[in-house]
């Protein structure tokens, strides 16, 4: 299989319906199929992408310790990361084999291979007691809802971005920074055209009144899907924007090449901004 489509390639893995040939679906299910072998009997599995070892395996140790099963994925920089003894490796390009894979594509299919799963960005560390508490919270959760981060409100740095890209000041999301997804609420996502993956207007379920909105950026269909579609989601009571190292964190160090593009790997800006080991200290683990 090739996936060489020239400005396409490398983006065609990170959850993007604009790029994504839609006749590659059946693919996406067939390899969901040896997902969901990797998965069977987990009652409480916790997404963890790895795009640095040392962050994923703090990460793996957090989520064990709040009592669930760490499930390990790769965007492709190592091809199996290290493992503690409570988690398990699922590798969802090994059937697709995309130039890389972001943590967004197998979450729009969810609904193909767990019951529930939990999920969050690679750079999110909370203290222990805290992991511990929405842990909890994600075992409320019932079929058919979301639990997880919605963004309605906008900051003035965020603000500034949008307008140096030229995107539309005001539009909202759910954030995937953390969050639990269920069947239900994947399948019915996935059925109104309506998931994480960007541009769902090109979603091959996508609703005609989805056109006329802005919805570019990851999350934005699943805003729609609560507000239009019935869907059932609901606002994690923890505030986790501390813990997240790299959205809106001033120690967070980009670097831009001169056509405008990021210049390093998120492993790279992670080592360069932050001590690790001085956080996993206050983590409590």
């Amino acid at each position: 299989m090739s996936w060489a489509f020239s400005a396409k390639e490398g983006i065609i893995g990170t959850g993007n319906w604009r790029v994504f040939p839609k006749t590659s679906l059946p693919l996406v299910f067939e390899a969901a199929d040896q997902w969901r072998s990797v998965l069977d009997g987990l009652d409480k599995p916790w997404l963890c992408w790895c795009v640095d070892e040392d962050w994923c395996l703090v990460q793996q140790k957090l989520v064990a310790a709040a009592g669930w099963t760490p499930v390990v994925g790769t965007d492709g920089s190592t091809a199996q990361p290290p493992l503690i003894k409570e988690a398990v490796f699922v590798d969802f390009n090994r059937q697709l084999r995309l130039p890389t894979m972001w943590m967004h594509f197998p979450l729009e299919f969810a609904f193909c291979f767990a019951k529930k799963i939990a999920f969050w960005h690679s750079d999110v560390l909370p203290p222990a007691p805290l992991m511990r508490r929405i842990a909890a919270e994600f075992e409320t959760i019932c079929d058919d809802q979301l639990i997880g981060v919605r963004r309605e409100k906008v900051g003035v740095g965020q603000l500034a971005k949008r307008l140096v890209k030229g995107k539309p000041l005001f539009y909202r999301r759910w954030f995937e920074v953390i969050g639990c997804t269920t069947a239900g609420a994947s399948l019915s996502q996935f059925e109104n055209g309506c998931g994480w993956w960007r541009y769902p207007q090109l979603h091959p379920n996508a609703r005609e009144w989805i056109q006329s909105a802005y919805p570019r950026e990851h999350g934005v269909g699943v805003w729609f899907w609560e507000k239009h579609c019935g869907g059932q989601a609901r606002q994690l009571s923890a505030d986790i924007n501390a813990y997240h190292y790299s959205t809106n964190n001033r120690r967070y160090i980009r670097r831009w090449t001169s056509d405008g593009r990021l210049g390093d790997s998120k492993q790279v800006e992670l080592r360069r901004s932050f001590n690790l080991d001085g956080i996993v200290k206050d983590l409590g683990l």
